[in-house]
């Protein structure tokens, strides 16, 4: 038995993520734990324990409040103490072999790294390595190898790297400002652990995507669902499947509208404070969608009881063919769906994938877009421009998956891809190599 130890972020969509890996070393026998999540709840309600660490959030509220420069400078020195002793003591109490590091969480890596604990990271986006046929995965292009493609790709990483420079030089000018900036955590940890910061770093256009070289980075999704690329990626760059969470509680009964008509799901994700008035337009559209196509029932769950509310409101009609939640176990609804709607989250893709069930996807920031990209490029769905979106639109696109079997049939080779993964034991597998062979030296 191996003690893996997962440190997690505050996205519930990374904790989804998590958890569908956790679950998989805990069916073979080995300890499981999280600490540090906000989402805590979520992580309880799947069946790990979970501990609080404060620190882990950041020294961001310390920092606001102080009112000079040198209170700031000092509200970092005062969260780093308390981090670096935090730190050693999660892993006297733990003594994990495996760190297990969700995306956003490796930044603080340089006050583990001291203590000696091998650690991977995950990525649950598609990898941000450059590549000719593969752009960036905030971008929507759909890639073809041809040479006006190419240099489209090569401009929006352009693009990319000139945003992130703007990035990193208004941090320059802010630590000069203020005393602090977006990467004081990092650069102070690193600096006080005597981390090679310089050496690691592996430069991401984007300053929320951080990879160090002495890290393994393990991709959860399948590789087949990436586009082809030309570049042979680094030995320390793996994919680790997609890991989709099919506990039983997850996947139990779900009520659906009554009738025999196709049923559609749609959901747009969990992360939404950032583009609330986007969501809930997306969501009146496709409420004014589920009127075209009255034959079709419609499951539509919002994640929130502000945003059900106002659109029963709208709707008028729930329980005549369309039904609208708050929440439903959203496997157990993807089992039964005959199309999905989604905004493009990567567990949302997955789970849908999972049953063979095509997608229509309303990418709205991040990687959405780029994972739109890759439904359309392997022929399992359709990726709609939500600036062009309407009623109508949506109505047209739902009909043609489920009118061309050819979006099912592909969907369901990829449920076959997904299968494998999971019957090969490639998560499990890889993990307990990294335990085991890298706390041997290896």
């Amino acid at each position: 038995m191996k003690r893996f130890l997962f440190l997690a972020d505050e996205h519930i969509g990374h904790t989804h993520a998590s958890i569908g890996v956790a679950r998989r070393l805990q069916r073979r026998g080995h300890s499981v734990a999280f600490v540090g999540a906000r989402s805590a709840q979520a992580i309880a309600d799947a069946g790990f324990a979970c501990e609080r660490e404060e620190w882990m959030d950041g020294p961001g509220a310390a920092v606001e409040h102080a009112s000079r420069c040198a209170g700031r400078l000092a509200a970092l020195q005062d969260w780093l103490r308390v981090a670096a002793g935090g730190a050693t003591r999660v892993i006297e109490r733990h003594a994990p072999d495996l760190l297990l590091f969700q995306p956003f969480l490796l930044e603080f890596y340089p006050l583990f790294h001291r203590l000696g604990v091998p650690a991977i990271s995950f990525s649950t986006k598609p990898l941000l390595s450059p590549d000719p046929l593969v752009p960036p995965y905030t971008s929507a292009t759909v890639p073809h190898d041809a040479l006006f493609e190419r240099w489209k790709i090569r401009c929006e990483w352009w693009g990319a790297r000139a945003r992130y420079a703007a990035y990193r030089a208004d941090c320059v000018y802010q630590q000069w400002r203020t005393g602090v900036s977006h990467r004081s955590a990092m650069l102070a940890a690193a600096s006080d652990t005597g981390f090679p910061l310089r050496a690691e770093n592996v430069t991401r256009p984007l300053p929320i995507d951080v990879a160090f070289r002495s890290v393994p980075e393990l991709v959860l999704h399948a590789r087949e669902f990436d586009f082809p690329r030309v570049n042979t990626l680094p030995a320390r760059i793996a994919y680790l499947g997609p890991c989709v969470d099919t506990d039983p509680v997850r996947t139990n009964a779900c009520a659906t509208p009554p009738g025999a008509g196709p049923l559609i799901y749609c959901h747009l994700g969990t992360v939404g404070r950032q583009q609330g008035h986007m969501k809930r337009d997306l969501y009146r559209q496709v409420l004014a969608a589920s009127r075209l196509a009255t034959d079709w029932r419609w499951l539509i769950s919002t994640g929130d009881e502000d945003t059900a509310r106002w659109l029963r409101g709208l709707a008028n009609v729930n329980g005549l063919g369309i039904d609208i939640r708050v929440w439903v176990p959203q496997m157990a609804a993807l089992s039964r769906a005959d199309v999905a709607i989604t905004h493009g989250g990567a567990n949302s893709v997955k789970e849908a994938l999972h049953y063979g069930i095509p997608l229509l996807v309303l990418p709205q920031s991040a990687d959405q877009p780029g994972l739109g990209a890759r439904v359309v490029y392997h022929g399992v769905g359709i990726a709609e421009d939500v600036r062009r979106c309407t009623p109508e639109r949506i109505a047209q696109h739902v009909g043609d998956l489920l009118e061309n079997p050819s979006y099912r049939a592909r969907a369901l080779e990829f449920s076959r891809i997904f299968a494998r993964y999971d019957r090969d034991e490639v998560a499990e597998n890889m993990l307990e190599q990294y335990a085991v062979g890298r706390r041997a030296g290896r």
